[in-house]
């Protein structure tokens, strides 16, 4: 995997956190998990996407496989971001 592929995701991330965070207060325990669950269902929503062949992305919304790349992308965030809030505690 080429470092700047990991860059870009890092900055992506960055940058839907701190819109996340103007848009959800994160002072409860209910605001911190709506704020986890959306940051990987976006961060999930637009690497599934990416990894859609560019001849379906015009109809992307109607192939399962899509759904199925998306629910993927985001169990895997959702782990990553257990983990971090773990190490937090």
């Amino acid at each position: 995997m080429r470092f700047g592929f990991i860059f870009v995701w890092l900055i992506l991330n960055s940058i839907i956190n701190m819109a996340l965070r103007t848009v959800i207060p994160i002072g409860s325990f209910e605001g911190i998990i709506a704020y986890y669950l959306l940051s990987c269902l976006i961060m999930a929503f637009i690497a599934a996407l990416f990894a859609t062949p560019a001849g379906f992305r015009k109809d992307f919304y109607k192939h399962p496989g899509f759904h199925k790349t998306m629910l993927m992308y985001f169990a895997v965030f959702a782990i990553i971001d257990i983990i971090f809030i773990a190490f937090q505690l």
